[in-house]
């Protein structure tokens, strides 16, 4: 799941505090979206800011027996293995 939000930024030191608030409050809904309806293992929560200068957020539930930065490559790249049903975006 991809998560903007409203303002940009391109760093934590360019939120206010409400920003921070109502964002965490939007990462919190989200988390409980993704396992009440996929029940992942883990889900990750990826910062990326470089190709697009502004601030966006990954939720990327984890499956599988690969961890950490090397299942979160292979889940931004569309390489990573999900259960039957549940479908992750394919790489270029």
């Amino acid at each position: 799941m991809y998560v903007e939000p409203i303002a940009h930024r391109e760093s934590y030191s360019e939120w206010s505090e409400k920003e921070f608030s109502e964002f965490g409050i939007a990462l919190q809904k989200a988390s409980e979206w993704i396992l009440s309806r996929f029940s992942p293992a883990k889900i990750y929560t990826v910062l990326v800011s470089e190709k697009v200068a502004h601030m966006h957020f990954h939720l990327i539930p984890r499956y599988g027996e690969t961890k950490g930065p090397e299942y979160i490559r292979q889940a931004l790249e569309g390489m990573a293995q999900a259960p039957d049903g549940i479908s992750f975006p394919k790489g270029n």
